[in-house]
């Protein structure tokens, strides 16, 4: 854990491997019956963080950093589905949490096709003091989105592009590193476990937006 720590506090990412005890837990979830799009605190996510001693080992250990820091802790857990020719691609973003968490459960192992990998401009930012520069460095980032932006961002060669599979994962600063997904053109639906840690504004505009965004259906 200290090691994956010292690589995201260095570099501002971390790929590891997981445990063969990590594999063997991933691999018994059955999460075929969810539809494309995100997916709230699922039942299934909850329990894999909870019950799976790696991961609840490196969540702990950056909770008690976070709260020997003053940094308020808070958690949210989200799995993605990308169907096939889904609309989800491109949507370069901040995060509101300082630190992601992405676990692939599938992915496709085609090569030479875009597979809805994760791209990744490692602390492209300072973190902000204050959420209003936080919501409007946010804002600005969108001129990053959509096939044009992303681009314009790989042009400036900061882009680290991660073909990440199942057994892997990769713990990034999520609020300083900006990130998104390339489209999914293979023939298999791209699952992944993500989960962000640490919102230093758990009250602010971030987290009405995720309110707006569960009231109106897109968080299911």
């Amino acid at each position: 854990v200290d090691q994956i720590k010292n690589q995201v506090d260095e570099q501002g990412y971390s790929v590891f491997q997981l445990s063969p005890e990590t594999i063997s837990y991933l691999s018994s979830m059955d999460l075929s019956n969810l539809d494309n799009g995100f997916h709230l605190n699922n039942a299934d996510h909850c329990a894999a963080i909870s019950e799976v001693s790696e991961l609840r080992n490196i969540i702990h250990s950056l909770q008690t950093d976070c709260i020997s820091e003053n940094i308020p802790w808070n958690q949210i857990n989200v799995i993605r589905v990308v169907k096939q020719k889904s609309s989800e691609k491109y949507r370069t973003h901040y995060d509101s949490h300082l630190y992601t968490l992405v676990i692939p459960i599938q992915t496709s192992n085609e090569e030479n096709i875009l597979k809805g990998q994760l791209y990744l401009a490692p602390n492209l930012r300072k973190q902000p003091k204050l959420d209003l520069i936080n919501f409007i460095q946010k804002v600005f980032a969108f001129r990053w989105r959509g096939e044009a932006g992303y681009a314009r961002l790989a042009a400036l060669e900061k882009i680290k592009l991660f073909d990440l599979q199942f057994g892997e994962a990769i713990l990034f600063n999520g609020s300083r590193s900006l990130h998104g997904n390339l489209s999914n053109e293979s023939e298999e639906t791209r699952v992944t476990m993500i989960t962000h840690m640490a919102d230093p504004f758990p009250n602010g505009i971030g987290a009405l937006i995720r309110k707006v965004r569960k009231f109106t259906g897109l968080r299911k």
